[in-house]
Order: structure tokens, then sequence, then C-alpha cells
């Protein structure tokens, strides 16, 4: 199995404990979360290195006091343990998830964390040049969208088909967000997306960031009936960065190819994503250090 999935501890002394669960990628692994926890995702770059590191343990934490428990997490122990793992699976880079849930905690299990990794290596270059094509899922706008939870990944697991991404509509036919991503579209020379109703991810911050100056922003979703209007659109997370979209439903965005401002925004996103890296593994952890 590409997917290594263990328990391990929150605080106090490492433990990696064997699970019965496998999986080959961690989306097959997300089917057989339990609903009613929380997890944190990102992916490692240059030498096990995560963009805003720090930031994806606060969110970690922000989740679970956002569907009604406390988690306190000893994050040096977390990145140790996930770099032994790293270490015993020989991934130069990897996505991660951990996910926790308040019975464990409740209960007082020793290795209350599920930690979940696969190999990558990022999205592929061909990706960025070409774009990809998404479908729609209506009336799929997330309940507590600011919260990162595992029902949620077993509910997006059992969406039918097999798109690069779902994009979310709510009931007014609004496009909030992708399944596991954030979505902006370039309408009229202006950049829309939505700012509210919607997980803000650790990547959409760094995009709002080096947008200013490029073009205009609207904090306001696009709608469905945009689609003909929109000339560029692209979508992000923490381990894809930006993606360029160039179908939505089979009707083409554009000209077709990924535009010139998704283009000088995935230069800017790359430059600011390295300087906002932090290390992972510390000296002697994983199979990289600093």
């Amino acid at each position: 199995m590409s997917c290594v999935i263990r328990r391990i501890a929150a605080l106090g002394e490492p433990v990696i404990e064997p699970v019965a669960v496998t999986a080959d990628s961690l989306r097959e692994a997300a089917s057989v979360e339990r609903p009613g926890g929380v997890y944190a995702a990102f992916g490692t770059w240059h030498d096990h290195r995560v963009i805003r590191l720090t930031d994806h343990f606060e969110r970690f934490r922000d989740s679970a006091k956002r569907v009604g428990f406390e988690l306190n997490v000893d994050r040096d122990l977390v990145c140790a343990e996930l770099c032994s793992m790293l270490r015993a699976a020989g991934y130069p880079g990897a996505r991660i998830r951990i996910s926790v849930h308040p019975d464990d905690l409740a209960a007082g299990v020793r290795a209350p964390l599920v930690a979940a990794i696969e190999p990558y290596a990022g999205p592929p270059p061909q990706m960025r040049k070409d774009g990809v094509s998404c479908l729609t899922a209506p009336h799929r706008a997330r309940p507590n969208p600011r919260a990162k939870q595992t029902s949620w990944l077993a509910g997006r697991a059992s969406l039918p088909g097999d798109p690069y991404e779902w994009l979310l509509l709510d009931d007014e036919e609004r496009i909030l967000e992708g399944a596991s991503s954030n979505f902006y579209a370039v309408i009229d020379g202006v950049l829309a997306t939505a700012g509210s109703d919607v997980l803000f991810g650790i990547s959409r911050s760094i995009v709002l960031e080096v947008a200013s100056g490029l073009l205009p922003l609207r904090l306001d979703p696009p709608r469905y009936d945009d689609i003909a209007r929109m000339s560029e659109c692209f979508i992000t997370s923490a381990s894809r960065g930006i993606v360029p979209v160039v179908e939505i439903d089979e009707r083409t965005i554009g000209s077709g190819r990924p535009g010139e401002v998704t283009r000088q925004l995935i230069s800017r996103y790359e430059n600011r994503a390295t300087e906002l890296e932090e290390p992972l593994c510390s000296d002697g952890d994983g199979s990289a250090g600093d």
C-alpha cells in the first residue's frame, strides 16, 4: 500500500502504532474516517518543509474548538512522529493528513491521532501548463465550513464520478469552493472568490496577498451563470498551490488554456510560499532536515 497509516501520540512520549486499516491513497483512507472528528492536511516541499506549518496546527486546534472539543497537541512531538513515518516509508515528498476524534481523547487513548501519508511530488508540470477540468456539485455547501471535519471527508469521497475537482454550489448556485480547495475566477478583469461560507485556506491567504496590485479583488463568490463570463479560473490548496481550471461542466473557460493572470499568480505564489516554508523535520528526524 502506498498510503501509510499509523496512530500517533499528541502529547507526552512518542508513540507510533499500526492500524488495521489499509489504503492506496489519502482519498481512499478518507472513506473510513469516523464522523465527528477533525483533521489537518498539508504537503511537504523542499526537504520536508511545509508552507505555514504553524498555521496548519493552529487551524487543527481551531477546527476542534468549532465542533465542540478542546485539542491539545505538542507540535514538536507530532512533527517528530510524522518524520519517523516519512523516514520509514522513504518518501522524499508527501501529502500528510492527521485527524482526531473526541471519543479517543475522552477515553485517554495513548495514540489518539491518526496520521496518513502518501508520496507526492506536487502537481505535474503538464497540469499547470494545460489546466484541469472540474464538475459542479449543486446544493453541496459545507456545514460549518470553517472547520475541517472528518464527516466531510467521507461525504466528499461519496461524490459520483472522478473529475479533477468538484466545485461546490450552494442553493443560490454560487460557486463557493472546491471539495478540497478554494476557487477563484477572473470576471471582467476582477478576481472573484468567496469571502465567507468557505474554509479560509492557508493557500487562499497567500493568493489574496500576492494578487494585490495585479488586479482588483472581489470577495464575493462567482455564480454558476457567470461561467460564460469567466476569462480565467483556478483552484488552490496547501498541497497543490495554484492549479488552473480550463473547463467546468464541459464548458470551456476563456481560451481553454491557463491565462496570463493565472500564470503571473502562480509565479508570485511560488515565490511567496517558499518564503513561508517551515521545517517539518529537525536534524536527525525524517530523511531530511533544515
